[in-house]
């Protein structure tokens, strides 16, 4: 019985040793394992912007942390309201949602550029964002790089593909113009895509909700692009242009047409990226209800 009594005294006595160990224990494996499940359970996610702040907290005037640039990695821990929570070289921070992207989004973006100067031209992420809701509406992909593909079914990587590709910056004419193309106040954007393997070419105009630009957009003009008429620009509000209509009507009076002002921004189409007087170009114009061509290689006789 005596034995039995010291028995219990000292599994007691250990027992009772053992509480301050673990709970030492806890104290300094507790965070570390909190941390490692939260990494374990965080989603890889990548910066689709040129750059994002990282706050303190989920709110626009926190503390400003850093900034982080276009194609870097985080792990996000969460998505709440307009916030991801997030870790950047083992710091939590939080940065806004609209500007952070899964891995086959990010990877659809850098397949989109051609060459680094179109990356360039196209900086607003709202830009890059409708360009992708438009090729998959469409039923196309970009070229997406060789490291990435195992990401991507094999019915996606058949898809015909598009890229923006850019001319130099000096180029008159390019492959972007930005301007208010169907008179709605708001700034569209207009873009000539190309299939690098059969130089196929598409003019898409995307035009932007008011009020979501950066999440909701459409296509309100697109065309394929046959020689010669490779590169745009705008065509500034107020500056003048031959209308169709009214060239007609001067040809047909033996009179000669007369450029008139044009009462919105247009997209000229031409042939050639550079100045050249003798190069034919075309005037595409919203009349308020669909877009127009005007031929401006008019020879009078």
């Amino acid at each position: 019985m005596a034995e039995n009594n010291k028995k219990k005294v000292i599994l007691g006595g250990i027992f009772l040793g053992l509480i301050p160990l673990l709970f030492i224990l806890y104290l300094i494996l507790g965070p570390v394992l909190s941390v490692m499940t939260r990494d374990l359970s965080a989603k890889e996610m990548y910066v689709i912007s040129d750059g994002v702040n990282v706050r303190a907290k989920p709110e626009a005037k926190a503390l400003k942390m850093g900034r982080i640039t276009y194609g870097t990695k985080l792990l996000v821990y969460k998505i709440e309201d307009s916030w991801a929570e997030v870790l950047i070289e083992g710091q939590k921070g939080f940065v806004s949602k609209d500007y952070i992207a899964n891995p086959k989004t990010f990877y659809r973006l850098e397949g989109l550029f051609g060459d680094e100067r179109s990356k360039k031209r196209i900086t607003k992420t709202q830009y890059r964002l409708a360009l992708l809701r438009y090729l998959d509406k469409k039923g196309y992909i970009t070229k997406i790089p060789e490291d990435y593909k195992k990401e991507f079914d094999d019915e996606d990587l058949n898809k015909e593909v598009y890229q923006i590709f850019s001319e130099p910056s000096k180029a008159m004419y390019n492959s972007v113009a930005y301007g208010d193309f169907d008179g709605d106040y708001v700034q569209d954007a207009a873009f000539v895509l190309r299939n690098p393997d059969t130089d196929n070419q598409l003019l898409v105009i995307l035009s932007f909700d008011k009020k979501d630009p950066l999440n909701k957009s459409k296509a309100i003009y697109e065309k394929e692009l046959g020689a010669p008429w490779l590169f745009i620009r705008k065509a500034i509000k107020g500056s003048r242009w031959y209308l169709n209509n009214r060239v007609k009507e001067a040809i047909d009076e033996g009179e000669k047409p007369v450029k008139l002002r044009i009462k919105i921004d247009g997209i000229i189409i031409s042939s050639n990226r550079n100045r050249n007087l003798h190069d034919p170009v075309i005037l595409l114009l919203y009349n308020g209800e669909t877009f127009e061509t005007h031929a401006q290689d008019i020879e009078i006789k």
